[in-house]
């Protein structure tokens, strides 16, 4: 059985790791064909038999809808790990794509004229034309039928997970470069994510400031984003600016080190299709304080300590409350642990294997 997989955002963060570890579990079953950047041939990790193809448009671009649905070989599956489907069709049996969550059609009031159009078409033109429809959560299943009205039966929930062989305590020599490298200040809070509005970056800022506590602030991301970021760098008070750090160009090895040292990962996005970052903080023992909104709780479960993303009074108070509470912070931890056992790369890849089976049968 061939698959045909656009694998394009390798490296991007979220949909990369999705990729990352479900294409290599993928190649005992199937003949796989990959299309990959230039820029990013032989990095799939762990791959033997993968036949790799270069197709070098940009995501979302015309180029890529002109031109890509004829570079496809004829196989059995098509699978596309995001909403930007080829719009005319492809030489494979079946199609199947994956969305992650329908942000851009739930906020549709944030994006340009353009961009709402585009949404709409892509969106819906992936699920209704696809075979089948994977997404990451019941919650944005819910989305899903909301906004595209693809029929619940062509939809199928299968979680992400974590990858415990990189989520795990680190060395000594390493945790000890990290902390020299990056000049790490202690103690702090962790922030790992993009700085779109919905990641809520300002809250968590304004949040931060109204507890004078000893802690640092630490987030992983771009500083120019963080400018653009609903003016996030504008509530950001002078007596803080030294106790808030923007730090750059993390390595994926490095990012664990970065949760096995902080007090705890803050996760207060407004809206999620999963939310990776949960996971990876658990797998690491790292407490997590995380917003009850969207898919989070799902993924959290009782590992995490939930606060409102609208009210920074109540996530300042969940920063104070667990900085001060060494028994509470043992104890989600410990339900980390647990938590994230309901969560295996090996499982979702056999869902995928018996979906795509599923089809062709």
């Amino acid at each position: 059985m061939s698959i045909c997989i656009d694998a394009r955002m390798l490296h991007s963060a979220g949909i990369g790791t999705y990729l990352k570890n479900i294409i290599p579990r993928l190649q005992k079953a199937f003949k796989i064909t990959v299309f990959l950047k230039k820029e990013d041939s032989r990095t799939i990790p762990y791959s033997t038999k993968i036949i790799e193809k270069h197709f070098n448009a940009s995501i979302y671009s015309i180029k890529e809808q002109i031109f890509f649905f004829s570079k496809v070989p004829q196989c059995d599956i098509f699978f596309s790990p995001h909403f930007n489907v080829p719009f005319l069709p492809v030489r494979a049996k079946k199609k199947v794509v994956t969305i992650h969550d329908v942000y851009h059609l739930a906020h549709l009031n944030t994006l340009s004229f353009q961009e709402k159009l585009y949404a709409q078409l892509m969106y819906k033109r992936a699920a209704h034309s696809s075979d089948q429809v994977i997404t990451d959560s019941v919650f944005s299943l819910k989305e899903l039928l909301k906004y595209t009205k693809v029929p619940k039966k062509k939809v199928t929930v299968i979680s992400c997970a974590v990858d415990v062989d990189l989520f795990k305590p680190a060395t000594d020599i390493l945790l000890k470069q990290v902390i020299q490298g990056y000049k790490i200040d202690f103690p702090f809070f962790l922030y790992v994510g993009n700085q779109k509005p919905h990641k809520n970056l300002k809250n968590l800022i304004l949040a931060f400031q109204k507890q004078d506590l000893d802690h640092h602030l630490v987030i992983l991301g771009n500083k120019k984003n963080l400018k653009n970021a609903f003016s996030c760098e504008t509530v950001i008070q002078d007596k803080f600016k030294h106790k808030i750090h923007v730090i750059e160009g993390v390595k994926d090895h490095e990012l664990p080190v970065f949760y096995q040292l902080a007090t705890a990962l803050v996760f207060p996005s407004f809206y999620e299709g999963f939310g990776l970052p949960v996971l990876e903080a658990m797998a690491v023992g790292c407490p997590v304080i995380a917003s009850k909104a969207a898919s989070i709780p799902e993924v959290g479960g009782e590992a995490a300590m939930y606060f409102d993303p609208h009210d920074p009074n109540e996530l300042s108070t969940k920063l104070k409350i667990l900085s001060f509470n060494k028994d509470l912070q043992k104890n989600l931890i410990d339900k980390g642990k647990k938590q994230i056992q309901n969560f295996s790369w090996e499982k979702a890849a056999k869902e995928h294997i018996k979906l795509f089976e599923g089809l062709l049968s």
